[in-house]
């Protein structure tokens, strides 16, 4: 699981890393600014799929094993491109409280093979 990356004040860009099957295996992080802040985009940019069927779900919650799907649910990770898609419980933005973690969860299927990363722009909620 990918617990690092890239943090600029706005965004954040993470590799994920297809490591196994769960929760919170292709990335999980904890909030690194200190402070509550508004998501106000997550984009699955997948540069290479996956082997085989497969689905992410990408979410905001208290646990670094779990998975939650309240920002992107049920983006297939089979096809390679750039996705912001909600799904049917994602929503287009979240509050993202300063102790707790975005995870990106394979939810159901297969990642293996799969290569890309999470991208995440935030504002301040204050």
């Amino acid at each position: 699981m990918a617990t690092t990356g890239n943090y600029e004040q706005g965004g954040f860009r993470i590799a994920l890393a297809a490591t196994g099957v769960a929760a919170g295996d292709l990335a999980a992080v904890l909030n690194p600014t200190g402070e509550a802040v508004i998501i106000t985009k997550a984009i699955v940019n997948l540069t290479t799929a996956s082997t085989g069927a497969s689905t992410i779900d990408v979410g905001i919650g208290s646990s670094a094993s779990t998975s939650y799907d309240n920002l992107i649910d049920g983006l297939s990770g089979a096809t390679a491109g750039c996705f912001a898609d909600l799904g049917t419980n994602g929503k287009r933005s979240k509050l993202w409280p300063a102790a707790e973690y975005l995870t990106a969860s394979e939810a159901s299927g297969d990642t293996t093979g799969l290569v890309g990363e999470l991208i995440v722009q935030w504002i301040s909620r204050t």
